[in-house]
C-alpha cells in the first residue's frame, strides 16, 4: 500500500510540476545518476521521440522525469506495473527498460486509437513488445479487467480522474 501511494503521489507531483511551469529537469538532473545506461540505438530513438514531441505535443514526461521513473521501477524491483495514459509510449518505454532487466511486465492503458497505434509501433521499435502490453480503451473500464496487484503505478492521464483511477487500482 505504501509503495502504491508513493507512486500515485509522484504522478501528481510530476503533473503539478509541469502545470506550474516548474523546471524539474534542472532539479532532477542534479540528483539523477549518469549511470543510467542506454544502448546507442535506444538513446537515439528516445531522442527522436523527444524531438517529435516538440513538433507535435504528446504530453510526454521530460527525459529527467522518465529517467526517474525507470530508477524507481528498478529500486523497488517491480514485476507488475501499470501506466494509465500511454500517449505515444515514451514513458512506457522508460518504465519498460527498468522492468526488462527484472523480468517484469508493464500494462499501459490508452483511450485514443491513434495513440495506441503509435505507442505499439514505438514499443516494437524499442524492442519491448514482450515487456509492455498496450490496452486500448477508457481506463475507467479497462482497469477493472486487469490482473493486479501492481507494485508500480504511474498515472498520467485525465487529471480530473486521478482519484477515480486510484479507487479502481486500490479498492
Amino acid at each position: 500500500m505504501k509503495k502504491l501511494v508513493f507512486f500515485l503521489v509522484f504522478s501528481i507531483v510530476i503533473f503539478f510540476a509541469g502545470f506550474f511551469s516548474f523546471n524539474t529537469n534542472k532539479i532532477f538532473a542534479q540528483y539523477l545518476p549518469s549511470s543510467i545506461q542506454l544502448t546507442p540505438d535506444i538513446d537515439k530513438f528516445l531522442k527522436e521521440l523527444e524531438k517529435l514531441n516538440e513538433i507535435e505535443p504528446m504530453w510526454n514526461a521530460p527525459r529527467q522525469n522518465a529517467i526517474l521513473l525507470r530508477m524507481l521501477v528498478e529500486m523497488v524491483n517491480a514485476k507488475n506495473a501499470l501506466e494509465v495514459g500511454t500517449s505515444n509510449g515514451y514513458s512506457a518505454i522508460w518504465i519498460g527498460l527498468g522492468l526488462k532487466s527484472a523480468g517484469g511486465h508493464l500494462t499501459t492503458l490508452e483511450i485514443d486509437p491513434e495513440r495506441v497505434k503509435m505507442a505499439r509501433e514505438n514499443i516494437k521499435k524499442a524492442g519491448l513488445r514482450k515487456t509492455i502490453t498496450v490496452v486500448e480503451g477508457d481506463a475507467l473500464n479497462t482497469i477493472k479487467e486487469l490482473d493486479g496487484p501492481f507494485d508500480f503505478v504511474f498515472i498520467d492521464a485525465r487529471k480530473s480522474e486521478y482519484y477515480d483511477y486510484f479507487k479502481l487500482i486500490y479498492p
